[in-house]
């Protein structure tokens, strides 16, 4: 051993390093036929050079190099390929690609099927069947949810019961569950089928010619519905399904499963069984799902099923997630071309094949598709049944799909798999951990084209585990400020509709125009502009009795008063729901708890007024004048505690936010009309009334003044909302009156508009609220405010661009007890009194179009100068650029000193009703106090992009945008088609929510109007383009730039990062670009920065039409505000000098241009001259 070991060491490593040394001068980095010749030549040239000095091409050795350089290239070339194919980041092979895949337990996958129900809409039969009435039904047409047929439902059933398999009946399934959150029931059809049940039908989706099946579903064992195993003699099922809405709902009916593609077989035979035996199916386009292996008998029936390993990564006929007791399995590979390998186990953890067998599988179209639900109208299917006396009759069915299908998908190229497969090896095909939940769902569906997961709520987090989370998304918030300010808006916005039915119209009352009667904001406008129906002095309260939130009595004067309809006086509107303000007794002030107490108000549980409602009122309020009935009680209930003696000031009567029925028959009729008409609420009668177009005054002012008028002459100026139609589209226009609350720098609000938090100990809702401390004085005062004033937050300020200005909230008047009355509507008035002193009442803004386009900040008061009108102003006095608030006209104008003249700048400034530099106390009410509650499970939020909506959205744009624009998918269908899968994989303890993301379009003729735009472009003067090539390269860029990979959902758009891509995409075509919004209001700079909701992903609808190609830029083409610089040019200095008794001059000219807000140019000098002597 010891001599071996001594000669390898001394002799052996020796000879290598001589080796290694001869070559050392060897360019081992030759590959290709040139650079290996060479190599070659320079090595006996450097090594031989007397033995080897023929190097003519015509010489022999030449030829040997030469073909020895065309070996070594050829080696070189296969051992470099050989290398590459076997690492999945560098093959190219789809084969290679495949197998690589499979050694990381990653299943790629072929084509998705599209696939749905269609509902079954008219049928007929041969057979004579009859209705309860004894109607023959034979050979006719019967309709669901036939308007026109009373006994549609009956006769429908009665022929669905004749076709039947066996004694089924309907109300008597195979199977029954609820399925999606639908009750569903499994029936059969009594076929006469000899092979598979499959009816076949053929439609264009997308211009393109598919085949399609309908096949018999199920749901046996499932959570969600597929296609029974394709058995020759079985019977079609079908489905009925009802969601609880109604025969007219689109999911209520009876339903047949159809999928595209054709349904095809092969035989085989395995006559010697052996360990993983492949079998190989050479038919192209084989679908994902359907795969299915029968061995056959000696007669050629169909014997045993064999069970399929699920098609997910970690799965194989070795070791899969199947029952031991499950032998007869086999797995499905993928080749090219989306054919397929039978694998089978190996005898020990499963049984070899042996014998024959037949293989079913479905070839469908190799292609991501929507089929949407006018591709599929009309489908018609005929077959024959057995009854139940063994005739054979004939079912007509015609189907009509209701929603549309987007799970047809292409199989996933090389690229997909090559990301997918690592990754998917990392997830260890399971969703545990955050990263997971990015990474699974792309990795087990081809069919999604992006995918975000949110844990929105956690599970296990202890509810005492301390957190203060200062935005109060998580606890609650106590913040105190002193730069408030409260404002009201007045406004009158506007939807629109149209319709194709009387249902629709039904649908519109009760779904948009019953919501906006109760509405805050028309509620408030109500509030703030009816009249308030004064009582006096003489009327006061007497309390009888007090309970929780219950407090009786009666009012009186010199004995009891009756209310209601049983006086003529105000005290008629004393009726249930009414707002009654209650005065103090002269000296003398409300406490909190409901008490008198004499001297001033100002300390603490101090109050000036008391605001409550009447709760119910028994007889005519005052027991016929005897007062309290014998148990104590008082015949008015109020809501809070009133005590003896207070005086009633003011009633406000009750609000009613539902339309009588008369009204609503009035209504239908004339929107089927397109008559123009109104609403208005009559506070005498405590109901909505119905204003006709010969009496309705359109677009007027509010006025009480004619109300009810019946004159024809359109005087009516009482609207609360109208409806105007043109060219069959009706306009509806409410009035609105809304508050808002503004920090103006130190604080943000955080608010949950689907948050309610309910406090069972003092039976309220808990609101978020913003306290005016009464340390704030009163309006017009030094004295403070009597008590704290609470306003309560209802909504968040969301901007033109999506973004929430959580610097101010919407906030309106408390309603503690949720029961649609407020508690105190003079919340405003109090803290501002806008009718005193009107013309101090004003808080003022600027526009801000950096953060959108209807974005205002808060500018101080101080800048402005206040006047009634525009005459008598002595301009002289003021330097240029000063603001003056016109109040009496309501404009804002601003003094320009080089035209002497007043400039309209309303639409950059505006001044509102209110009141700033408040002190304040925010409140923020979390659900909890501290972060969570231990929940049962993780709510995921998984928002999904598919590929089918993003193909066809993306073709609707390529298209020209022709038609509406593609619509996402419904959370119920995405749930279908991911949920079977995706639920074996997550936690036990996690709930997934599907979240469709749609696209959100910028500037493109579709776009929504604030988000359209032109992009001006100034080519470069030195070179030779056409227009039409600027424009075509700008969109080409632009469609580069919002490319899918680059966005992700919830993300903003910034102009400027756009812009330097077009500059380095286009150099040096282009000298500038710049983006205009095409909206009339909006001006230059609105769109540099535009936000995304978490369910939206940008997408570009620009066309070349809205590039324009400009010589330069000014003011009016980019629609730019104030005073811009287009030019500026300097003569030439000149200079003179001498020495000794010298003189030198220095001479500048600067010539600048601008234009102005105006659009007029204007032109300054300014020269200067210097000079000195010297003897």
């Amino acid at each position: 051993m010891a001599t071996t070991d001594r000669q390898n060491s001394l002799l052996i490593s020796q000879d290598w390093q001589k080796i290694y040394r001869s070559f050392q001068q060897s360019d081992f980095l030759s590959y290709d036929f040139d650079t290996i010749r060479r190599t070659m030549i320079q090595y006996l040239q450097n090594n031989y050079p007397e033995d080897f000095n023929d190097y003519i091409e015509s010489s022999e050795y030449i030829a040997l190099i030469d073909l020895i350089a065309y070996l070594g290239q050829n080696l070189s070339f296969r051992t470099d390929l050989n290398a590459r194919e076997n690492f999945i980041d560098t093959a190219e092979r789809r084969d290679s690609i495949l197998r690589l895949a499979r050694l990381l337990s990653y299943v790629p996958k072929r084509n998705q099927t599209g696939s749905g129900l269609i509902k079954i809409t008219s049928i007929s039969t041969t057979e004579s069947v009859q209705d309860s009435a004894g109607v023959d039904l034979s050979n006719s047409i019967i309709t669901w949810n036939d308007p026109t047929n009373s006994n549609f439902l009956e006769q429908f059933i009665a022929v669905m019961n004749a076709a039947l398999s066996g004694t089924q009946k309907f109300g008597s399934p195979a199977i029954k569950d609820t399925i999606g959150g639908i009750l569903t029931h499994q029936y059969k059809f009594a076929t006469t089928n000899a092979d598979v049940p499959i009816l076949k039908f053929n439609r264009n989706i997308n211009s393109q010619p598919m085949p399609f099946e309908i096949c018999s579903a199920t749901f046996r064992n499932q959570n969600y519905i597929y296609e029974e195993s394709p058995i020759p003699g079985n019977r079609l099922g079908f489905l009925y399904r009802a969601d609880g809405k109604g025969n007219a709902s689109e999911n209520t009916g009876f339903f047949m499963l159809f999928k595209q593609g054709e349904l095809g077989f092969s035989e085989f035979t395995v006559t010697d069984p052996s360990p993983n035996t492949i079998v190989s199916v050479d038919k192209s386009n084989i679908n994902n799902s359907d795969v299915w292996l029968y061995d056959l008998t000696e007669n050629g029936t169909l014997d045993n099923a064999w069970t399929k390993v699920p098609a997910v990564s970690g799965n194989n006929v070795i070791y899969n997630s199947l029952s031991q007791s499950i032998r007869k399995l086999f797995s499905v590979n993928t080749r090219a071309n989306d054919s397929i390998d039978l694998v089978f186990a190996d005898g020990v953890f499963g049984d070899n094949p042996n014998g024959a067998f037949r293989t079913y599988y479905r070839s469908s179209i190799n292609a991501t598709y929507t089929i949407r639900p006018r591709d599929m109208r009309g489908v018609t299917a005929s077959f024959d049944y057995i009854n139940n006396k063994g005739q054979v009759n004939t079912l007509t069915v015609t189907m009509d799909l209701q929603t549309s299908v987007d799970n047809g998908v292409a199989t996933e190229s090389n690229s997909d798999i090559k990301s997918k497969a690592p990754q998917s090896y990392y997830s260890s095909n399971r969703m545990t951990t955050a990263e997971d939940y990015q990474i699974v769902p792309l990795t087990q569906f081809q069919g999604i084209a992006k995918t975000k997961s949110v844990n929105r709520t956690a599970s296990g987090i202890s509810r005492y585990y301390d957190l203060i989370d200062p935005t109060g998304a998580y606890s609650s918030t106590n913040i105190f400020a002193d730069e408030g300010v409260v404002y009201k808006e007045s406004n009158t916005p506007t939807t629109s509709f149209s319709f194709t039915s009387n249902s629709e119209i039904t649908g519109l009352i009760a779904n948009t125009i019953t919501p906006l009667l109760k509405s805050t904001g028309v509620r408030d406008f109500y509030y703030d502009s009816y009249t308030r129906q004064s009582t006096g002095t003489n009327f006061t309260w007497n309390l009888s009795s007090e309970a929780t939130n219950t407090y009786t009595g009666y009012f009186q004067e010199t004995g009891p008063l009756a209310v209601g309809d049983f006086t003529t006086s105000n005290l008629k509107y004393v009726k249930p729901g009414a707002l009654i303000k209650f005065v103090p007794p002269s000296g003398q002030h409300f406490m909190a708890n409901g008490t008198l107490m004499a001297g001033a108000v100002g300390h603490s549980g101090s109050q000036a007024v008391i605001w409550t409602k009447v709760v119910a009122v028994k007889l005519d309020g005052s027991n016929y004048g005897k007062g309290d009935f014998t148990d104590g009680t008082g015949p008015i209930t109020l809501a809070d505690k009133v005590p003896s003696n207070a005086i009633i000031s003011e009633i406000i009567p009750a609000y009613a936010t539902s339309l009588p029925t008369a009204v609503e028959t009035i209504m239908i009729d004339a929107i089927k009309n397109y008559s123009n008409f109104g609403l208005t609420y009559n506070q005498d009668t405590g109901a909505w009334q119905y204003i006709d177009s010969d009496n309705l005054e359109v677009d007027a002012n509010f006025d009480l003044g004619f109300q009810g008028s019946q004159n024809d002459n359109n005087r009516d100026a009482s609207w609360l909302l109208q409806f105007t139609a043109t060219s069959k589209v009706y306009t509806i226009k409410y009035r609105n009156t809304s508050y808002v609350f503004r920090s103006a720098t130190k604080n943000r609000f955080f608010y949950d508009e689907d948050q309610k938090i309910f406090d069972a100990t003092t039976g309220k809702v808990v609101r978020d609220q913003i306290k005016i401390l009464r340390f704030n004085t009163m309006p017009d005062s030094t004295v403070q405010l009597a008590e704290d004033y609470a306003f309560a937050i209802i909504g968040n300020r969301v901007l033109s661009t999506g973004f929430n200005d959580t610097r101010e909230v919407a906030v309106s008047f408390n309603d503690s007890d949720d029961d649609g009355v407020v508690d105190n509507p003079d919340l405003f008035v109090t803290v501002v009194d806008p009718n005193k002193n009107a013309s101090s009442k004003f808080v003022y803004f600027k526009k801000d179009t950096t953060k959108a386009s209807d974005y205002f900040d808060v500018v101080t008061s101080t800048d402005f100068v206040l006047a009634s009108g525009g005459s008598g102003v002595d301009l002289s006095q003021y330097s240029n650029g000063q603001l003056f608030h016109f109040f009496n006209a309501g404009t804002i104008q601003q003094y320009d000193s080089s035209t002497g003249a007043l400039v309209d700048v309303s639409d950059t400034y505006k001044a509102l009703p209110g009141r700033d530099n408040l002190n304040y106390n925010y409140e923020h009410a979390a659900r909890y106090d501290r972060r969570i509650d231990p929940s049962v499970s993780n709510l995921i939020d998984l928002h999904i992009l598919t590929s089918a909506y993003d193909t066809e959205y993306r073709q609707w744009i390529q298209n020209g945008q022709v038609g509406s624009a593609p619509t996402e998918p419904s959370t119920g269908s995405l749930r279908t088609a991911y949920d079977p899968t995706l639920s074996n994989l997550r936690n036990v303890s996690d709930e997934i929510v599907y979240r469709p993301v749609k696209y959100k379009l910028l500037f493109g003729p579709n776009a929504d109007n604030n988000l359209q735009a032109t992009f001006k472009v100034i080519k470069n003067a030195d070179l030779t383009l056409t227009d039409n090539d600027i424009q075509t390269s700008v969109i080409d860029a632009i469609n580069t730039y919002f490319s899918l990979e680059n966005w992700n959902f919830g993300d903003s758009f910034y102009y400027t990062e756009l812009s330097t891509y077009i500059h380095n995409a286009l150099a040096p075509k282009i000298s500038s670009i710049v983006i205009v919004p095409n909206k009339q209001d909006a001006s230059f700079g609105s769109l540099f920065q535009i936000e995304s909701n978490s369910d939206e992903i940008f997408i570009s609808g620009a066309t070349v039409d809205n590039v324009e190609i400009i010589p330069s830029i000014s003011q009016g083409n980019i629609k730019a505000s104030g005073n811009i610089i287009t030019s500026s040019t300097t003569t030439a200095d000149v200079v003179s000098a001498t020495t000794g008794g010298s003189t030198s001059t220095t001479t500048t000219t600067t010539t600048t241009t601008s234009s102005s807000s105006s659009g007029s140019a204007s032109s300054s000098g300014s020269s200067s001259s210097s000079g000195s002597s010297g003897y």
